[in-house]
């Protein structure tokens, strides 16, 4: 496994060098005008040459001698070399003595570059040589020793191409432990101590880029972040590769503030770190969106990925004396098929057109609900003002169909439905009257028995034409993607069959009416509504929510009518459901600890109690995602085709014409009934379940730019995940052939697509027995939540005829590695007297390549990912320390978001 790396400690101060001027037509950043990044570029590509050349002298096998004279040849005759004698700074003729009698006593060396970072004149490489000492050096002599030398090396280049300074920092106790034996380890280091100083240590020098990290990070507060940060830089550094020549430290202040603004969320993820003498080298990838005009253009939120390398020299103060920058340029994230973009949203939003969230004193029409969505402040229940702190991409107001603005039409004077005596009742100042009504709208629903008189046809077709108004007035292609979309609200016996019913179209394109469980509660009849409107033109899907509460009815083996799920079931499901609303307000889906025992995070945000106030929990067999998937298999084993071969999103099912997904900003799923802490912590009139509600979830979809046709599309072929609340950007590919060196090529989506499918696809059967799947997955934090903890792969297969499952850590944070297949604690924290939480433990992004070590190329199977974030405050918490209560007993103190990819599944039948 290769791990993508650390972020939370290093590099801060390498975003900006990285973001720069803007070509119309893409988004391409340049490091600084046209004909300087070109000038820079050729030096860098140059000196790395240049290296590679060195690299291949020292292992030219042959004469010695010869070789000698060769690697003599690459340094000016006015070289200074730190690193080979102690005290001094060695000269020419120095050097040539030292390597002639390292030349002279190793014998058939070859030199290994492990690592290699270039910016400009400057080069850093991180090596391994093994050779076979024969004589004397160091006063040791050995008769043909295997020895292997390791170390760090700093060079720069003068214009000719020569090495005109170079900086050693070799490992003299795992030299010397080789030749002298384990004893020597010691008199290693301290030979190490004479030779590779005076200046910062190698970890004096990491320990400076964690903290410049730490200061760039502050990116919610951009003034402490300006002063922190560039108090790490001397008031002479001298800044190379921002300009056509040499810039200072008012010019760099600057020019980080331009970049700042135009990228404010922009973060680093660090692939490699070298040091040697007080300086520093590292390899970075920054990913971030653009947020305003810059540079007269006009930009969007689109995300952007850059990669670069940086060198750096302290001085002895750890301050930054001069730094040597090198951006390698944009490579992700433009608008096309190869690059999609990653946009997150709510499919599963009520307002007081739905029945339950008037009942419960919602205030927020449609209209408030996509202003909310987009970053403004909305009434709530409890007659504050309730905001989204990150505007969303997209939406869909999906209120329930049965009555459907019904109650709300009944107090509007200039409805006919005002007139009629219910309403009166309805909105009565009598008790005993408004008491009356209530209960008829309760039988009416609990019992599934419409009143007549509320669901004639011109009703339905006038309030429904409300719900397409508003989606259509808020639509923005490009900016803010709204649905038309309704709820399909079936509950026999208490058991949650729900569906959100989401259209491609605009109006004029959708049914004339939705369909309501008052016409049907069975599954079947929705989907034929489905295909009905399909043939008609309209371009539509289902997405089931809160399996978990279904009673094990929701992903069944018999169908409504009793027989056993057949090839003509399947095939409609799949067409129709494509997705599953894997966790909400309500609880999550994923998984449970009697399905999943050896998952020690299936017990996440659980709700098991069935809805209308029974007390009674549902059955688990059938009623969770990954059973569902499990299931899923062995039907296809039997008749071909796979019903349950869904992706997943999340979603929030709030009643306050809201999203509340953020734990410290929680304001409650349903008007008066959970509107205060109070409630929310005791129970409210509708349910004694509030405490266990989850702030949960969002919809993330990968997909070419923000317009129904594109998320849609995404929907569709299941490029979708879900998210706890985090705007955690998380995907995966499967293939046969990803190296681990895909995940630092500059075209790694595109080869991904082009090599592999993406989640929610199907991977075929390589033609080889012996071929064994890889998956290439990345996850990149929410700037506004915690870093990631670890990232995991989770895999379901039947082998003779039965199912199972395992749960696969592969990426840990912090430099850890997995230890059968679970990462080590990383050391996070939560303060629980102010909710605050580690800042210097785990990652801003977490990626790897990861091979299936129990492949067997007969046994169907599925796939997906699963990243967990530090663990962070709960919303329960967060009421507790405002309102000075003790913790509640009944859930956790604190919660590890997270997020999930849709499956990729394996078929060994089809090539």
């Amino acid at each position: 496994m290769r791990q993508a790396p650390q972020t939370a400690r290093l590099w801060g101060f390498f975003a900006y060098v990285m973001a720069m001027s803007l070509i119309p037509g893409s988004l391409i950043v340049r490091l600084a005008q046209a004909e300087d990044m070109t000038a820079w570029e050729n030096t860098t590509t140059h000196t790395r040459e240049r290296l590679h050349a060195m690299d291949a002298v020292i292992n030219q096998q042959g004469d010695p001698g010869e070789a000698y004279e060769n690697y003599m040849a690459t340094f000016s005759p006015s070289v200074r070399a730190h690193g080979l004698l102690p005290g001094v700074v060695a000269d020419h003729a120095a050097v040539r003595e030292f390597y002639h009698g390292l030349f002279g006593t190793f014998e058939d060396s070859v030199l290994v570059s492990d690592e290699l970072i270039v910016a400009g004149p400057m080069a850093a490489q991180r090596y391994h040589s093994l050779g076979y000492m024969t004589g004397t050096f160091d006063g040791v002599a050995m008769d043909r020793k295997l020895v292997a030398i390791r170390g760090q090396t700093f060079f720069r280049l003068d214009a000719d191409g020569l090495i005109a300074e170079r900086w050693s920092n070799h490992d003299h106790a795992y030299r010397l432990a080789q030749i002298k034996g384990e004893s020597a380890t010691e008199e290693g280091r301290q030979l190490a101590g004479l030779l590779n100083g005076p200046g910062l240590s190698e970890q004096s020098v990491y320990d400076r880029l964690a903290s410049m990290a730490a200061a760039f990070n502050l990116i919610h507060d951009p003034d402490e972040r300006e002063t922190r940060f560039l108090a790490f830089f001397d008031k002479d550094v001298v800044v190379h590769g921002i300009s056509a020549g040499q810039a200072g430290l008012g010019e760099f202040a600057d020019y980080c503030r331009a970049r700042w603004q135009a990228l404010p969320d922009l973060v680093i993820s660090l692939e490699a770190k070298l040091s040697a003498w007080s300086m520093g080298a590292v390899r970075w990838r920054a990913t971030g969106s653009f947020r305003e005009r810059y540079d007269d253009i006009e930009l969007t939120q689109a995300p952007v990925t850059l990669t670069g390398e940086t060198i750096l020299r302290f001085n002895q103060a750890g301050k930054v004396v001069e730094i040597w920058i090198n951006d390698s340029g944009l490579y992700e994230h433009t608008a096309n098929h190869e690059k999609r973009n990653a946009y997150f949203g709510d499919l599963h939003v009520h307002t007081r057109l739905s029945v339950d969230a008037f009942a419960f004193g919602a205030l927020g029409y449609p209209d408030d609900a996509y202003r909310y969505a987009r970053g403004a402040p909305v009434k709530h229940a409890s007659g504050r003002h309730i905001r989204i702190k990150t505007p969303l991409d997209f939406m869909a107001v999906t209120d329930h169909a049965e009555y459907l603005g019904v109650l709300n039409a009944m107090g509007d004077p200039a409805s006919p439905l005002s007139k009629l005596q219910l309403a009166r009742e309805l909105y009565s100042k009598d008790k005993s009257m408004l008491a009356s009504a209530v209960e008829t709208f309760k039988a009416s629903i609990f019992g599934n028995r419409a009143l007549p008189e509320l669901v004639g046809e011109d009703t339905l077709q006038t309030l429904w034409s409300d719900t397409i108004a508003a989606a259509e007035r808020h639509y923005k292609p490009g900016t803010f993607t709204t649905f038309i979309a309704f709820e399909w609200s079936a509950t026999p016996d208490g058991a949650n069959l729900h569906r959100n019913v989401i259209f491609r179209g605009g109006a004029g394109t959708v049914p004339i009416r939705p369909l309501s469980a008052f016409d049907s509660i069975n599954p079947e009849d929705l989907w034929e509504y489905m295909d009905q409107a399909r043939r008609a033109g309209a371009d539509v899907i289902a997405i089931p929510h809160n399996s978990n509460l279904s009673d094990g009815r929701m992903f069944p083996l018999y169908q409504s009518a009793g027989q056993l799920v057949d090839r003509d079931y399947a095939e409609t499901r799949i067409r129709n459901e494509p997705l599953v609303e894997l966790l909400q307000i309500k609880g999550s889906s994923e998984t449970h600890p009697l399905i999943s025992a050896t998952d020690e995070w299936a017990s996440f945000e659980l709700l098991e109690e069935l809805m209308g106030g029974s007390g009674r929990n549902g059955a688990v067999k059938g009623s969770y995602v990954r059973d569902a998937y499990r299931t899923g298999l062995q039907i296809n084993n039997e008749i071909g085709i796979n019903p349950y071969q869904f992706g997943l999103i999340g979603s929030s099912d709030s009643h306050n014409a809201s999203v509340p997904v953020e734990e410290d900003n929680y304001s409650g799923k349903i008007g008066t009934g959970d509107a205060t802490p109070e409630s929310r912590r005791y129970g409210g009139s509708i349910t004694s379940q509030n405490i266990k509600y989850s702030a949960a979830g969002l919809a993330g979809v990968w997909a070419e730019e923000n317009t129904r046709e594109s998320i849609f599309a995404a929907l569709k072929r299941k490029e979708a995940f879900a998210t706890s609340g985090p705007r955690i950007r998380i995907r995966m590919f499967a293939g046969w052939s990803f190296e681990d060196s895909i995940l630092w090529r500059p075209d790694m989506i595109r080869t991904a697509y082009a090599n592999g499918v993406a989640m929610g696809g199907n991977l075929h059967a390589a033609g080889s027995r012996t071929k064994i799947p890889r998956l290439l997955i990345s996850a990149m934090r929410d700037p506004d939540s915690a870093p990631l903890q670890r990232l995991q792969v989770i895999k379901g297969w039947l082998a003779d005829g039965e199912t199972h499952e395992r749960v696969f850590d592969v990426v840990c944070s912090d430099g850890l590695e997995p230890v059968n297949y679970r990462c080590p604690d990383n050391g996070a924290t939560v303060d629980l007297d102010d909710c605050g939480h580690s800042a210097d433990r785990g990652d801003v992004e977490l990626a790897g390549v990861w091979t299936d070590p129990d492949f067997d190329a007969a046994s169907s199977a599925f796939y997906y990912a699963r990243v967990l974030e530090n663990p962070t405050c709960r919303w329960s918490t967060w009421d507790a320390l405002r309102m000075g209560w003790d913790l509640p007993s009944e859930v956790p103190a604190v919660i590890q978001e997270r997020a999930w990819t849709s499956p990729v599944w394996y078929e060994p039948g089809k090539k």
